[in-house]
């Protein structure tokens, strides 16, 4: 389910950046069409990122990490999210994917191909796996986690 991922991957990151002491910038990109200006007005669009990024305000609330958003528009996703990273001095930028059949080849895979080869900063790819308890809403905060292979 892409809803789950996609909150999977803002925990990930906000546990990330509590445990580095780090702030997060959280980005919803909307890739505007070629036959529109590069400015245009995206109002649907614009309100699914508002949305999108009020859901990481709270995950990021929970756990302790100061936020910053933003809604960018750009000609494409790897573009936007390399010149973001790139103007906010990024250490690390979190990326997620999810399974919907055979991902491979998707559009988003090349974007996240794309991020990966030419990003000035380490990049971490999460896809959550069908057992993973790691971000389980049922794991206590002090309970002790298994290790990480």
């Amino acid at each position: 389910d892409a809803a789950y991922c996609h909150q999977w991957h803002r925990k990930l990151a906000a546990r990330l950046a509590h445990r580095e002491r780090a702030d997060l910038f959280a980005v919803y990109v909307i890739e505007v069409p070629l036959i529109l200006p590069e400015g245009a007005e995206m109002p649907d669009e614009d309100r699914a990122g508002f949305d999108m990024l009020a859901t990481a305000e709270v995950i990021a609330q929970h756990h302790d990490v100061h936020l910053h958003t933003e809604v960018l528009h750009a000609r494409s996703v790897s573009s936007g999210i390399i010149e973001l990273a790139k103007r906010e001095s990024a250490n690390l930028i979190v990326l997620g994917s999810y399974r919907e059949g055979k991902y491979t080849g998707a559009p988003l895979g090349r974007a996240i191909e794309e991020i990966a080869s030419r990003a000035k900063c380490d990049v971490l790819i999460g896809v959550p796996g069908p057992y993973g308890v790691l971000l389980g809403e049922d794991r206590r905060e002090n309970e002790t986690a298994r290790p990480i292979v």
